[in-house]
């Protein structure tokens, strides 16, 4: 048996929290060039565009921190999320090559609070549980829905006192992809 049910259904049930977007946008999508198979953003030419916006990155950040116990940044590169994790107090970085026992070390942190940021690069998109996230700022865009419905989901999750989950878009991502609870799997007229 196969049920679709939304993000929106989940919520309207109480079983996800509704998120709350905040649209901080430092660059459109249609700047940003494709990789070379055209599927992604070419994601070392994103990064260099970045680096003339990180004024109005570390307020983005900056606001985030103060407005939220745990903020989850996911990144264009490794490079970006070390440059700002060095200017963020109680920050870390998550990448492929952070060894297990200092990734479960960070994770822990930030689960207990005595890390408040984290920022990672294509990590921390499945598999990772912390319903207390209360928000993610996208420093990286996307054109893969299912990448994207994967990292605003790590911020749904109910939790005791926890009323929304704020996404702050940096790279008008949600702009391009629409609220990720409005998104909807449909069988198209003719198709299997």
């Amino acid at each position: 048996v196969l049920f679709n049910m939304s993000m929106q259904d989940l919520i309207d049930m109480g079983y996800l929290c509704a998120p709350t977007y905040i649209d901080a946008s430092v660059i459109e999508q249609n700047e940003v060039p494709l990789n070379v198979s055209r599927s992604e953003f070419d994601m070392a030419k994103f990064d260099s565009m970045m680096e003339s916006r990180e004024e109005k990155i570390m307020k983005t950040i900056k606001y985030g921190e103060t407005h939220s116990k745990s903020v989850l940044i996911f990144c264009s590169s490794v490079h970006q999320a070390e440059k700002f994790c060095k200017k963020v107090e109680y920050s870390a970085v998550v990448t492929a090559k952070t060894p297990p026992k200092e990734r479960q070390r960070i994770i822990k942190g930030f689960k207990d609070h005595s890390i408040k940021t984290v920022f990672n690069v294509g990590v921390l998109t499945t598999g990772f549980d912390h319903p207390a996230l209360d928000c993610i700022i996208l420093l990286r865009p996307t054109r893969s829905i299912m990448l994207y419905v994967q990292m605003l989901g790590r911020g749904v999750r109910i939790a005791e006192g926890k009323t929304t989950c704020k996404i702050i878009d940096l790279t008008s991502t949600v702009k391009n992809m629409g609220r990720v609870e409005t998104i909807r799997m449909v069988k198209e007229p003719g198709a299997l």
